[in-house]
């Protein structure tokens, strides 16, 4: 932090001895005879907002940046981009729940392959060993057969473009988010515009839910673990303008089918779209379940390729 270490040699003759009470109480408290100590802490506290206090913005301004630097990013579903207004938002974190064989990670290999196709860089996190490289193939053979013009696109390419890790506990999960949230810092600080512009999830629920039904004192450390994972995909996504997708499970059967993870995961996503596939036929139905972005409860049918 600049300066920081040069005003904490300043001496403090004060009662402040925890951090909290140096945040808490006012600096008018000091001895006037200690001004270059209340210049000190002034200035401490001026650092310490810059760097950690959250920004504050307007509607106005919040506006305008999501116009100017947010982008959206095609899932190569156009039925589904017209659903999220144009695709998956930038700086946003967008999960896909939905039955076994809805189409979460049919939607998310597409939303990878489509991103490598216009030059995006992609991290794909698999947690299920669900990502394929032939599935891959074939979802870029039909994604280029749709292309009018344009330069064409190699395989290799496109498969070099999509980093896939495999993990297995949310540990891992975790490590893999801070090792990309390290080098997505390196990437701009050395200004170059080779950093991943998509980060696929693919699932959570598959690392939460076995270690989030083991009651016990394990209970609270799933919670708090999730809670980890929540947030350090948001902070990729918000940090270093990303879009976020993650894929879950439901729970429940009859008719009260939910999304696994329960009220604690709920506030996490920005949006969360509800993926049904009916018993007859190919066409599946998406339903935004959740927006801060868009109205909930509409729905569209697609189908994947």
């Amino acid at each position: 932090m600049p300066k920081l270490q040069k005003l904490l040699q300043v001496p403090v003759n004060d009662a402040r001895t925890t951090v909290e009470q140096f945040l808490c109480n006012p600096i008018a408290g000091l001895d006037s005879s200690q001004v270059s100590s209340e210049q000190a802490l002034i200035e401490t506290l001026n650092s310490l907002q810059t760097h950690v206090a959250p920004c504050v913005w307007n509607g106005k301004e919040l506006l305008s940046h999501l116009q100017n630097h947010a982008r959206l990013l095609p899932t190569g579903c156009v039925r589904v981009d017209e659903l999220l207004c144009g695709g998956l938002r930038e700086g946003h974190l967008t999960e896909l729940f939905g039955e076994s064989a809805s189409g979460k990670t049919q939607l998310c290999m597409m939303a990878a392959v489509a991103a490598a196709m216009r030059g995006e860089q992609v991290t794909y996190i698999d947690t299920t060993g669900s990502f394929s490289g032939r599935r891959a193939a074939s979802i870029f053979n039909t994604l280029q057969s749709r292309v009018q013009g344009g330069k064409p696109c190699r395989l290799l390419q496109i498969l070099q473009s999509i980093k896939v890790c495999h993990v297995h506990t949310v540990h891992e999960a975790l490590a893999v988010l801070d090792n990309l949230a390290c080098t997505l810092q390196a990437l701009v600080t050395s200004s170059n515009a080779c950093q991943p512009n998509l980060v696929i999830l693919d699932s959570v629920s598959a690392l939460i839910t076995p270690i989030l039904g083991a009651g016990g004192p394990q209970q609270s450390q799933a919670h708090a673990l999730m809670s980890a994972l929540g947030r350090m995909l948001k902070y990729v996504a918000a940090q270093y303008i990303a879009a976020v997708l993650c894929t879950n499970h439901m729970v429940g059967s009859g008719s009260n089918p939910r999304p696994a993870l329960g009220e604690s995961w709920k506030v996490q996503p920005h949006t969360r779209l509800q993926l049904l596939r009916p018993d007859v036929g190919d066409e599946r139905f998406a339903v935004i379940s959740a927006s801060a972005t868009s109205v909930c409860g509409q729905q569209v049918t697609f189908q994947l390729s």
